[in-house]
């Protein structure tokens, strides 16, 4: 029962400035209604977008500028981005997690004295996954869509350091995943709370371990509260670990016998793995370094143990 009929793609569709109208009203008294969240300025979303000369424009985004916020969904060659609930409420979800922290990162990562950080990026594409499922109650994000691009799952396995490659979407799904599994435990409404309150907690800058602390002190403050019991909060703090979130602050700590992966470079996601060796060479003579994702950190015996006189590292590099 539509006010117009779907025509996608089409370079003018009232259907899809309807149905992101539509799906952003909803969501904006959602979060206000449950988490007293408020934006202070009317938001702005442009739909059928196209990029220069009528080429299609295969992705949607969204915008921080000056505390306006701003979304943006393209029409591709298959399909048209507006005509997803998925991507308008993960897009939404962006702008839920830059209300309520100081997020900041470039488009692969962002840099300090410690080398590259993906995990701001990680956090805001994981924690956006995270809205836009929970409001759905379905961990898949973007069925609609996936014709043109891959769809996401909450329920995965993955786990940090082993699969944190350097693509904001891709490393999401750690903590995305982590908070899916804190869902199965709790519920939707608790988990959505402590999500919530969690993202208020993190720096500009966090790393994964910070984003779990902050979860944790969050569950902590639910138990006080009567809101959770111990027990969930120690089922919280499980997962956390089995996803490896603790062990991924800005650098990894490395065990004596226990072997350890890591990824380097920044370019996995990005088409690195077809660079030719002529390339690659080229890189090399250059200068051009990949580092890894995080420092490496090792934990010595105490001095009453004696000097530590030698330090043997191992390393197994394996190439794309």
């Amino acid at each position: 029962d539509f006010f117009y009929e779907p025509d996608d793609p089409s370079v003018d569709d009232p259907f899809a400035e309807v149905m992101v109208y539509h799906h952003l009203t909803q969501l904006s008294h959602h979060f206000e209604d449950v988490h007293g969240h408020e934006f202070p300025e009317p938001a702005t979303a442009y739909v059928n977008y196209r990029e220069s000369d009528n080429g299609t424009y295969e992705n949607a985004g969204y915008a921080n500028v000056d505390g306006y916020h701003l979304f943006l969904f393209g029409q591709g060659e298959m399909v048209d981005f507006g005509y997803d609930g998925d991507v308008i409420a993960h897009e939404f979800g962006h702008a839920v997690v830059h209300g309520r922290t100081d997020l900041v990162h470039g488009s692969i990562a962002t840099y300090d004295e410690f080398g590259g950080n993906v995990a701001p990026g990680a956090l805001d594409e994981g924690m956006a996954d995270y809205w836009a499922c929970t409001y759905h109650d379905d961990p898949v994000q973007g069925e609609y869509i996936s014709v043109a691009m891959d769809a996401r799952e909450l329920t995965n396995d993955h786990t940090c350091p082993e699969d944190v490659v350097g693509e904001s979407h891709g490393d999401g799904q750690i903590p995305g995943g982590a908070m899916w599994d804190v869902r199965d435990v709790l519920g939707r409404d608790l988990t959505d709370e402590i999500v919530y309150e969690a993202l208020g907690l993190l720096s500009s800058s966090p790393s994964l371990r910070e984003f779990a602390e902050a979860v944790a002190t969050t569950a902590e403050d639910m138990v006080e509260d009567g809101d959770i019991t111990a027990a969930d909060a120690d089922a919280v703090d499980d997962i956390l670990h089995a996803r490896g979130l603790y062990a991924c602050g800005r650098s990894v700590p490395l065990e004596d016998g226990v072997a350890t992966t890591l990824h380097l470079g920044h370019l996995e996601g990005y088409g690195m793995e077809t660079l030719s060796p002529n390339i690659c060479n080229t890189f090399r003579a250059d200068g051009v370094r990949f580092d890894s994702r995080f420092q490496w950190e090792l934990q010595l015996p105490p001095a009453e143990e004696g000097e530590v006189l030698e330090i043997e590292l191992d390393l197994d590099i394996q190439r794309l």
